[in-house]
């Protein structure tokens, strides 16, 4: 059985406990229970938690009193809680049998809480033996159950263990569609264990996305909510995916606090699959620190670690072997029952039978009617299976069209990703720098650009006074049609250089608006698509150390931060120059020409603006996803003036550093609240 499996049971058995205590204290103030019964499946469910082997007597009074009062959801109710007990001690025979009964029981009767946990228990069962099949069919079961008894918590507990276990499977398609479910119904959502297991899941969902950025928030989000419930099992989860998202991005510090914190409450708990994931994860960030002193430490804490879950596994194939046996058990019972039943159905036929010889008239007329009543039937059934047949047909139609959305979606995230330029390409030309970007959705209308060439070459042919093009653009819309758009501007701005041979930011600014305009031409409409963009052009460094910054902008400014005690006179009096303070540290903004990319009226050419810069100094370009993210306590837009005091206040930091404060800082503002906008902000220090 694989790890990601266990860890999938192990928090959702903590949600269905709370969910059961949830649901016994709050059913006192309903009429399912009386006050009598109420009492007793409180003291059962203390004890049954607890020492399920100790608690025979308390069951048979629940039982016997149920039987009395005809409350028959009380005991199906305690066969639940029992094999709950069992099952949060690992005893999964004696589990089996207890949730198979209160299966049994509850299938009689209408749908409720108890339907649904019955047959997710049946599920999670099929998990502990890695069948995934099954079990995706059971709790596929449990939320059509959810949805029928019309309680919420249960619908969202089971479609997050669904989700997750989807995850598992790689089905991410489907996680996909059931995550923006779950996000559609998240501010109706009251516990708070709910919503973490409902971010952990999304930061899995983005991490097999190999979107780590976006992982990273959630698994920070979930942590939050689990340190105010201190939960172990969830501060344990979520340290790990917050150190395997660092540890995916380079932040290798980061990667070690955060595993090492899920390995020291996972060893107080007693929680040795999380030992061993933690083990991995700093195993692997020792490696890359070049620690390997460490790294041998943790390796073979972990090969002692896998031993102790292949000895485990032996144990879970006795009891596979144990689950075969008490499950043909409970068919061939099943069987009985059922010969019995139609034995003494087929008596009662023959005796009615008898009885109708006697009474031809009355025969007769009754044959007539229930032939006149099964043609009609017949008629009915005929037209509801077509029907059914129809909606069979639409449901794969529309399955088919989803699966080839999401195809479509993820080949063109593939495309988008081959007109970034790489990480590597971006540190040999800029070592010191971050890109902090977060798309809205699986593509994004936000991208960023660089292009870097040499403007002349000495008597012996060697290049040299190199000049780098660096962008920050923000297309119009999001998702696919916000990607679609960027792939033109993006060719727009390599055509722009490579093709037209144009150095000047102002000036490829321009010749990229003709060629947007050109490409969206129609003679029946106008689109009037394009883009917001910071383009910047960074001179090769001087022998003293300055270098030429040449910026023009479409809507989008520059700022660029330097120790304030350096900025002169004459940037102090220029009018198109705003200049504020914090800390000692000052942020000279260069505002751009408020107007687009594209088709706008009243089209002018761009500016451009030449400014000095000195050792030291900060450059950001960036969109407006940042600053118009939603969210804080009054649910408004983070504002420019706070990104300002943001990047004031942590100029002191290192550009990785800077990266992850923008990162928390977002994580924290955002909350509960879904996010606005493609998000791009890029950081240079001199």
């Amino acid at each position: 059985m694989q790890l990601k499996f266990i860890s999938s049971i192990l928090i959702f058995l903590t949600l269905l406990i709370v969910s059961e205590t949830n649901c016994l204290s709050q059913s006192a103030g309903t009429t399912i229970y009386s006050e009598a019964m109420q009492e007793k499946l409180d003291t059962f469910r203390t004890v049954a938690l607890v020492q399920p082997d100790s608690c025979d007597q308390l069951f048979n009074e629940v039982h016997n009193l149920a039987l009395q009062t005809k409350e028959y959801h009380a005991v199906a109710k305690a066969q639940n809680i029992r094999r709950i007990g069992y099952a949060y001690q690992n005893k999964i025979p004696e589990a089996i049998k207890y949730f198979m009964k209160a299966n049994e029981i509850a299938s009689k009767l209408p749908p409720t809480d108890i339907l649904v946990d019955s047959r997710n228990n049946i599920g999670n069962m099929y998990i502990t033996q890695g069948d995934s099949v099954n079990a995706l069919h059971y709790i596929s079961l449990g939320l059509e159950a959810a949805l029928l008894y019309g309680n919420l918590d249960r619908e969202l507990i089971t479609r997050i263990q669904l989700t997750s276990l989807e995850i598992d499977c790689k089905k991410l398609d489907e996680a996909f569609i059931n995550l923006e479910s779950i996000r559609a119904k998240y501010h109706l959502i009251t516990e708070l264990d709910v919503k973490a297991y409902y971010h952990i899941a999304r930061c899995r969902y983005f991490y097999e996305k190999e979107m780590y950025d976006s992982a990273l928030v959630h698994a920070q989000i979930g942590l939050e909510q689990y340190e105010s419930l201190d939960d172990a099992i969830g501060m344990t989860t979520c340290n790990y995916y917050v150190g395997m998202n660092q540890l995916k991005i380079g932040n290798l510090n980061k990667a070690v606090e955060h595993c090492q914190t899920s390995y020291n409450v996972a060893d107080t708990s007693s929680l040795d699959i999380w030992k061993m994931q933690s083990c991995e994860c700093l195993w692997q960030a020792y490696q890359e620190k070049g620690d390997y002193a460490k790294a041998l430490d943790y390796h073979l804490k972990l090969t002692e670690l896998r031993e102790q879950t292949k000895n485990d596994e032996r144990v879970r194939d006795i009891t596979k072997l144990e689950m075969e046996v008490e499950f043909t058990k409970t068919r061939m019972e099943d069987s009985l029952k059922i010969a019995e039943k139609n034995l003494r159905e087929k008596s009662e036929q023959d005796l009615i039978l008898q009885q109708e010889k006697s009474k031809n008239t009355i025969l007769y007329i009754g044959l007539g009617g229930l032939a006149i009543i099964a043609f009609i039937l017949f008629r009915s059934f005929r037209s509801k299976k077509r029907d059914n047949l129809i909606i069979l047909e639409q449901k794969n139609t529309v399955e088919q069209k989803q699966h080839e959305i999401m195809d479509s979606i993820s080949y063109a995230k593939r495309l988008q990703d081959a007109i970034l330029p790489s990480h590597s390409q971006i540190h040999t030309i800029l070592p010191d720098h971050f890109i902090f970007y977060a798309p809205k959705d699986i593509v994004s209308g936000d991208f960023y650009w660089m292009e870097s060439f040499a403007k002349a070459s000495d008597s012996n042919g060697v290049k040299k006074d190199f000049v780098t093009l660096l962008a920050a653009a923000d297309c119009t819309g999001h998702g696919v049609p916000g990607a679609m758009v960027s792939v033109v501007c993006s060719n727009a701005l390599r055509r722009s250089v490579r093709e037209f041979g144009l150095t000047n930011p102002g000036e490829i600014l321009d010749k990229v608006s003709s060629i947007v305009v050109e490409t969206f031409e129609n003679d029946r409409n106008e689109v009037k698509d394009g883009m917001d963009a910071a383009l910047i052009s960074l001179s090769e460094e001087k022998e003293n150390g300055e270098r030429i910054l040449e910026f023009s902008g479409a809507n989008n400014p520059l700022w660029i931060v330097r120790r304030a005690e350096k900025i002169n006179e004459a940037q102090v009096k220029d009018p198109s120059v705003t200049i504020e303070e914090t800390n000692n540290m000052a942020m000279i903004e260069i505002k751009g020409d408020r107007q687009p990319v594209g088709v706008f009226a009243n089209k002018k050419p761009f500016q451009t603006t030449k400014i000095n810069l000195l050792k030291g100094d900060l450059i950001y370009i960036f969109t407006d996803g940042f600053p118009d993210q939603f969210g804080g306590p009054k649910g408004k837009k983070l504002k420019y003036q706070t990104f300002k005091k943001l990047l004031l206040s942590s100029a002191h930091l290192g550009m990785l550093e800077q990266k992850e404060m923008l990162a928390n800082t977002l994580a924290q503002w955002q909350r509960e609240f879904e996010q606005t906008d493609d998000i791009c902000v890029i950081g240079v220090r001199v």
